[in-house]
């Protein structure tokens, strides 16, 4: 069985703790980690823009992703991204990445200006030519400013990279994503990346779905996955809508601060997200613990 067959299911996109001085914090990670796997995880996807990873130095984010790898062991698959503006960062950053023997990679295209797919597949082929780990493109239209086509996306898979992680909560390109990878004729694999759109990718073949929500509670997107993969759809879909609301509430404020809040309720204190992200203010904390409540979830 090839490694990659090992991704599936639920695969939190995790969130990266910080003490006081803004430092990672090592056993509040650690501790994260295991609550995570204790609830049934099928894999971890650390380091992206949930992760904070963009917030990090590459100094930080080697020792984070050494801590990671360290406590996970072989339990779960772990996908790492370590996608940069710096091309030259993220190749140090793959091939550090290597050395731990995470399963595969990920990164999101050059940011910032809108480049042509030659563009775009040169800063690919860098990366390919410098590792031998699965690679995955991360598709995030909304923070890198410009989408990956699915011709671009069969093309990369042509070259050799292996996945892709899509946010773009666009369930129509999506779909087109998938029959792309299928026309390819390759061993390429589409993940979901936007929570909401979790069920309904499972129900087209998704293998696996890449969260937020699943950080805080991953019982219940556990729960709906096992659901569909049961073929017990009833019970799936009063779980989506359930995961539907825990993220509405997941977005009172920022994302990540939101989650860190709502992790706090669940008793893993995260401490405060990195600047410049703020903690949520006293209305909005008080509004998450409050429909949280509601749910029966805290």
């Amino acid at each position: 069985m090839s490694s990659l067959d090992r991704i599936k299911g639920v695969i939190p996109t995790l969130i990266m703790p910080f003490a006081d001085q803004e430092q990672l914090n090592e056993k509040a990670l650690r501790r994260l980690i295991n609550f995570l796997l204790d609830k049934g995880v099928h894999g971890l996807y650390p380091l992206g823009s949930i992760g904070s990873g963009p917030l990090l130095n590459v100094a930080e984010r080697k020792r984070a992703a050494e801590i990671i790898v360290d406590e996970v062991g072989d339990r779960v698959p772990v996908i790492l991204h370590i996608g940069a503006p710096d091309i030259r960062d993220a190749i140090d950053l793959a091939k550090h990445a290597e050395k731990l023997g995470v399963v595969a990679i990920a990164s999101v295209p050059p940011i910032y200006y809108k480049h042509t797919d030659g563009a775009i597949k040169a800063y690919y082929k860098r990366i390919l030519d410098a590792v031998r780990v699965p690679l995955f493109v991360y598709n995030f239209p909304a923070n890198v400013g410009y989408s990956i086509s699915p011709k671009l996306m069969s093309e990369l898979a042509e070259m050799g990279l292996k996945g892709m992680k899509d946010s773009s909560f666009d369930f129509v390109l999506f779909t087109r994503f998938m029959m792309a990878a299928k026309a390819t004729g390759k061993d390429f694999m589409v993940i979901q990346g936007a929570a909401p759109l979790f069920f309904p990718s499972l129900m087209i073949g998704a293998k696996a779905g890449i969260s937020g929500p699943s950080n805080v509670f991953p019982e219940l997107v556990v729960d709906l996955y096992e659901a569909v993969v049961q073929k017990d759809y009833e019970t799936a879909t009063q779980l989506h809508f359930k995961h539907a609301r825990v993220i509405e509430i997941m977005n009172t404020g920022p994302v990540i601060c939101t989650l860190h809040e709502m992790l706090r309720l669940r008793g893993i204190e995260m401490g405060n997200p990195r600047t410049p992200l703020q903690p949520l203010n006293s209305e909005e904390k008080a509004k998450v613990k409050k429909d949280l409540q509601q749910m029966g979830l805290i």
